[in-house]
């Protein structure tokens, strides 16, 4: 499988809107991944995920819309997952991680408690400094990530180009 990307670039706008749901996603919010940091971090996770939604609305509709209307129903029970559906009731869950120096390969992983085998995973990575660049590397159905160890997990380079055969295409018409 290849590896090519798809750049999503955030307006200043469009960035107001994702750190407006960041900052009350922070309320009843938790992390599957870290833990023990989550006081710490809070704030730039909040910030990593909810971009990483904006971006996958905006690569999937052209807009944030989509993802400003499921955060507004989101927000009005903070404390209830999205069963594996960042946008409204579709089955796509983009994992969202911060390019860190010396990394060249990234994992896409979930953890059980948040697995659904008929959901697609996408990965998507964002510079460290930057919010507004949200790179949509790959994807992988759920019920083929492999499970290792405590997790599903799969190496950046194995999962499908995200412009390839994409299985969302007919679910955006839904929308």
């Amino acid at each position: 499988m290849s590896n090519r990307i798809v750049i999503v670039r955030l307006t200043e706008a469009e960035l107001g809107v994702v750190r407006e749901h960041a900052h009350r996603a922070e309320i009843g919010g938790k992390s599957q991944v870290r833990d023990d940091l989550r006081a710490s971090t809070l704030s730039e996770d909040q910030m990593t995920a909810q971009a990483g939604e904006a971006a996958l609305s905006k690569f999937l509709t052209g807009s944030i819309a989509v993802y400003h209307q499921t955060r507004l129903v989101r927000e009005r029970e903070p404390g209830r997952g999205d069963n594996g559906c960042d946008l409204l009731n579709m089955p796509i869950d983009v994992k969202t991680s911060r390019m860190r120096a010396g990394y060249q390969l990234y994992h896409l992983w979930v953890r059980p408690r948040e697995y659904h085998p008929n959901t697609i995973y996408i990965l998507a990575l964002m510079p460290l400094q930057r919010d507004d660049v949200v790179q949509m590397i790959g994807w992988m159905q759920g019920c083929d990530l492999p499970f290792a160890e405590d997790k599903y997990e799969l190496r950046q380079d194995l999962l499908y180009p995200i412009t390839d055969c994409p299985p969302w295409a007919g679910m955006v018409n839904q929308l």
